[in-house]
This record gives C-alpha cells, structure tokens and sequence, in this order.
C-alpha cells in the first residue's frame, strides 16, 4: 500500500474525529491508542542467500502507532500504521522512501449473527500454535499481515473454531497471478488439542522449485494437529504436532508430511536454570526429481526464526533436526530470561535442496556430498528494566557439515544482535 492511501487514511479518520467529536464519544464507549518503537542492530559475517563468506551490518528500525475504538453493539475497529527502515538504507534522511504502510486494519464485530460468533473483517495477523506453520513473523522487520476475513465460533461442541479466508498476494486485472490461503483451526476447550485444515492456492508464475511441470498453480491441502500435556507422575510435559500435504503443483502431484515431538523436564530446585527440553523437527524432502510428484513439505507461512536457529538459515523442508535447549530466568536489572540451543541439521533426503528460513533454496540437491548441512549454538538474554522497556541480545555460531563443505564456499558463521523496543 502506498503513502498515499495511508496519508488519505489517516487524514479521513482525522477528519471524523475532529469534525464530530460529541458524536462520536456519544457513539463509542471507549477509545485506546497503542505504540511501539524498535531498533535492532545485526551483524553477520556470511551471506543469506548461498551461504557465502560475506560481512554486513544493518541497523533496523520499526515504529508502530494504533488506535482502536470500541462501538455499541459489540462493535469495534482498529487502525496500526508502521514505518519500517534500515538505518542508512535511504538516499537521505530527507528524501521521501514511502515506508509507512498499514500493519493492521479491520472493524469486529462480537456475538455477530445473533450467536456466539466473533467477525474480523481487513488486514490483520494471524498467529496459531507455536506459528510453525502460520505466523506473524515478528522477527522481521516488517513482520506480515493477511487481508481478508475470519470467523471465531466459541466453545462450538468443545473446541473454539477459527476460520478464515485471505489473500496474501493480490494479482493483476485479468491474471491469475495471486496467492490466497484459506482455513480451519480448531481448539480443544478442554485438552491442549489443535485439529487444523490449511488450503493455498498459489497462481503466481514465479512459483515452484524449477522442476519440469513444477512452475504452474500449486493447490495445496494441509491436514494435521498438535497436542501438549503433562506427563502423569513425573515433571516432564511434551508437546507433538503431524501434518499431511496433498494436491497439486502444475502437472505434478503434491504428497509431503511433516512431524515435531518435544519433551521438556521442568526444574524446581536449580537456581536459574528453569527447564531442559529435547525436540526433533522432520520436513520431508522430494524424493526424485523424475517421477512426476512434489515431496517437499511448504511451510507456509511460518515465524521460523523462533524453532530451526537463530542465524535463519533453516525452514520446515527438507529437513530433519534435533534441537537441545536450557532456559531459565533471574533478576538482572528486573526480570530477565535467557537460552542456550543446540542444533543439528541433515536433509531429509539428498535428492532436494537445503532450504532457508524464507523457503528459497540455499544449496541445490546433491546425492555425494553428504546429508548433514551444520550444527548451530543460539545463546539469547532477555531483559524487561521497566514495564515497556525490553532489551535483547543474542549470538549464534553455525558450523558447515559436509554438504556445505563439498558444495562451495563453507566458512563458520556468526550472527549476533542487540534489540531494544518501547511500547505502550
């Protein structure tokens, strides 16, 4: 969206508020105003996009300002703007970049159709489970939204049930050139159950992997669940999740699976160390490139920053990875939090590509030069000094394994921040 439609935006809800002021408070029973701003620094010494030996430093800087109103008749909207920037990244400081742009922007409507049904309707985020699949990937400096409409039915036989129905990339008058995604998310009220139906269509002529027959729409259906819970007579919890792809990708048959399992040993009596946790990851890859089917396990629309390594070189295909982790808390200039992660990743099958957090291709397939891509160490600290002032910082070191060593260029690689937001 460009500035002008925010600035119009803006201006016309300036307009309303101003022109009828005793109308609207007469209307609206309560008005609320939210804001953040965040700056990253980031340093790496290797290059994302092949994993090449490359230097770069960037400053980031995302600023977000919402108002909402809440109406009568359970009726509500909502307005966030956001400027996204990286220090540095525009001709000059005075010259006009059009970074602002609507981060969210719908009106809901509570207990809508005479029932228990909850309507948002325009741009707005969509997070559910542990966002492995669908996120609003916070991590980015612009993060995403989904515009379009969703439905939330309360306590509808013993699950809350959350439907939606989106468009991620609009497309060209007279094309098929879009990307719309639709679903179903279901939650257990009393078990820690999710049962979910994803459907994507995806009509933009950039997409696929370069197969024969693998450039034309991808129809794609994604089946699964997730569950967590407590393990009887003991201090460990675990959490699994399973999911099933079918449809298809241009002449090609669609037919991949992914599968997480965790378990978390809760500590009572160790000062500062919390909880142990031990967890695999398993996307699944294409097993040839001849036989005319898909088995590489799409993503979707995930906050991969947050399960497969800090450095984000990893997605949810073709890979199978093993994840130990140690997290605890304490009192450093208020309440502080921090983690240590270990992670070894292997290609699922060495006949698919190694694949980054953004779903492109890393490394192309190759069946000599080995499965196992790295092992990477993420160290976090999080502190809260105040009630809305955060800091955090991080650090990770990924070291190559054989395909990377016997595919290019294959140095160690670093990755380290320091982020600090206010917000209100």
């Amino acid at each position: 969206m460009s500035n002008r439609i925010v600035t119009a935006c803006t201006a016309l809800l300036g307009i309303a508020l101003s022109a009828s002021a005793v109308e609207l408070e007469s209307k609206a029973t309560k008005f609320w105003m939210d804001g953040q701003i965040q700056v990253r620094g980031e340093y790496r010494d290797f290059g994302l996009a092949a994993y090449t030996k490359a230097s770069t430093n960037q400053g980031l800087q995302r600023s977000r300002l919402g108002l909402g109103a809440k109406l009568p008749q359970d009726a509500a909207f909502y307005f966030q703007f956001q400027d996204a920037r990286e220090w540095g990244g525009e001709a000059s400081t005075a010259s006009n970049e059009q970074n602002v742009d609507m981060k969210q922007g719908y009106f809901s409507i509570s207990n809508a159709l005479g029932g228990p049904w909850d309507l948002k309707v325009g741009r707005q985020v969509l997070a559910f489970g542990e966002q492995k699949l669908i996120g609003g990937f916070e991590w980015d400096n612009v993060a995403r939204s989904f515009d379009g409409l969703s439905f939330v039915r309360k306590d509808f036989f013993g699950w809350n049930a959350h439907a939606f129905a989106t468009k991620v990339v609009s497309a060209a008058a007279n094309t098929d050139n879009e990307q719309n995604f639709y679903g179903l998310y279901l939650s257990s009220v009393r078990m820690k159950t999710n049962l979910y139906a994803f459907f994507k269509r995806d009509g933009r002529a950039n997409y696929g992997s370069g197969a024969a027959g693998d450039t034309g729409i991808l129809k794609s259906w994604t089946l699964g669940g997730r569950a967590s819970g407590d393990v009887p007579r003991s201090p460990l919890t675990y959490d699994a999740e399973l999911n099933v792809q079918r449809g298809d990708h241009g002449k090609l048959d669609l037919d991949a699976w992914a599968a997480m399992g965790r378990l978390t040993y809760a500590l009572k009596r160790v000062p500062r160390l919390n909880a142990l946790s031990v967890e695999y990851n398993l996307g699944s890859g294409d097993k040839s490139p001849t036989d005319r089917k898909v088995n590489t396990f799409d993503n979707l629309f995930p906050t991969n920053h947050l399960h497969y390594g800090y450095a984000d070189l990893f997605s949810w295909s073709n890979l199978e990875n093993w994840r130990f982790r140690a997290a605890g808390s304490a009192r450093l200039f208020g309440p502080a939090t921090w983690s240590a992660d270990y992670h070894l990743f292997k290609r699922h099958k060495n006949t698919d590509a190694w694949y980054r957090a953004n779903g492109s291709a890393v490394r192309a397939a190759s069946t000599t030069a080995g499965d196992r891509i790295g092992d990477e160490i993420d160290f976090v600290l999080k502190l809260r000094p105040t009630e809305i002032w955060s800091v955090e910082t991080g650090w990770s070191l990924f070291d190559p394994g054989a395909l990377v060593r016997n595919t290019g260029v294959s140095p160690s690689g670093n990755f380290a921040y320091v982020q600090t937001a206010v917000g209100f």
